[in-house]
């Protein structure tokens, strides 16, 4: 992600990184102000209902045909802004930010940016400092291809200089080596001083020491455009068999959401019989094609789908 090593730190998941950030930027506090949207991830919204009840000031974008307009983001903007926390693709919809366009807009105004980029590392090119992100955090159960309870936050070396130190544990000390330079808690200068509290699973990370080799070695550039060959052909062929689109058709993600009546109720019974698994909500599905899936693939999945609809 064009990230230096000091601006990258473990932690247990991608709510517990977007909780300390929020924390260390001194929230909740009243007379500050966030911006947020309707496609970041459910789970968040739990974290600024509950800053809201404590004085926070919360705006959330709408969408406007299925994306999320930066000009109203610009509008929504105030002098007590401090930040904008978004998904950098969307697991609602599909709907991927133009996260360069956020990141000007909100530091125009003296404003920081945290992403959710679950749905993208390990899938999607992200480039931390062209796109001029603050914060950014994900799991790797997703697209890197890790296991449940390890996971990442990237914190811009400029952020750092403003964001309080969270929590505290023995952990924290573990980066030490990557920098000379400690706080006055004698925890190093870095993401790894910031963010790590206690131990971590290394279960998980021996996992990681097989996934990210195997992902850089393809390369991401490579698993995006494989994938984009699918979610093409999706966005094409779903509305011919009566499922209509919630992700734009020029959004970039590697995943497909469309909306479907009992959708888990009416397609799981069939998906199970043809060995096919994507995720079934009450109103939607969403299909997630990976680097062993290919077109033969697709072309199964929509034969069921069809005959399911």
């Amino acid at each position: 992600m064009n990230a230096d090593v000091s601006e990258v730190a473990y932690v247990e998941n991608t709510t517990s990184a977007e909780q300390m950030i929020v924390r260390g930027l001194g929230l909740p506090s009243s007379g500050v102000h966030i911006i947020t949207d309707d496609f970041h991830f459910p789970g968040s919204e739990a974290l600024y209902k509950g800053l809201e009840r404590r004085g926070v000031s919360i705006t959330r974008i709408k969408p406007r045909d299925g994306k999320i307009i930066p000009e109203d983001i610009k509008k929504a903007m105030r002098p007590d802004t401090k930040l904008i926390a978004i998904s950098l693709v969307s697991m609602l919809s599909g709907f991927e930010h133009d996260i360069k366009a956020v990141c000007d807009i909100a530091h125009e105004h003296g404003a920081l940016v945290y992403a959710d980029i679950i749905q993208a590392a390990g899938s999607l090119p992200i480039d931390v400092k062209k796109s001029g992100l603050d914060f950014a955090a994900c799991s790797t159960y997703k697209w890197l291809m890790g296991d449940f309870g390890i996971g990442f936050v990237y914190t811009s070396k400029n952020a750092q200089s403003i964001l309080k130190r969270p929590g505290y544990g023995s952990m924290g000390f573990s980066g030490a080596g990557e920098t000379n330079e400690q706080n006055d808690d004698g925890f190093p200068k870095n993401a790894a001083g910031l963010f790590t509290l206690g131990t971590r699973s290394y279960s998980g990370i021996s996992i990681l020491k097989e996934s990210l080799p195997y992902i850089l070695d393809i390369g991401v550039g490579n698993i995006h455009a494989h994938s984009r060959i699918m979610t093409d052909m999706l966005k094409e062929e779903l509305p011919k068999i009566g499922y209509k689109l919630r992700t734009p058709l020029d959004s970039n993600g590697p995943l497909v959401v469309a909306w479907k009546d009992n959708a888990r109720e009416t397609l799981t019974p069939a998906l199970n019989s043809e060995n096919i698994q994507i995720s079934t909500y009450s109103d939607r599905i969403r299909i997630s094609p990976s680097v062993f899936n290919d077109t033969n693939d697709i072309e199964k999945l929509l034969t069921v789908l069809k005959k399911a609809a």
